[in-house]
């Protein structure tokens, strides 16, 4: 007999992960994946990367590095 999404026990519960940005796309995906982790008993993490102030200047040198 299988099992359908609602009856998956918790240690099989699946992890969505959705990628926050300024996207027209990012607020879809966030509903999509919200709507799935709770149809199936899941997780949803959600990451957001922020840029340094003043931009990258000092990984300036490692980049040189690299290119060495």
């Amino acid at each position: 007999m299988s099992r359908t999404p609602n009856e998956m026990p918790a240690e099989n519960s699946r992890t969505f992960l959705v990628v926050i940005d300024e996207t027209p796309e990012c607020d879809r995906a966030v509903y999509y994946a919200s709507r799935r982790a709770a149809r199936t008993h899941g997780k949803l993490f959600m990451v957001a990367v922020a840029s340094p102030p003043g931009g990258n200047q000092e990984w300036l040198g490692v980049s040189e590095l690299m290119r060495a």
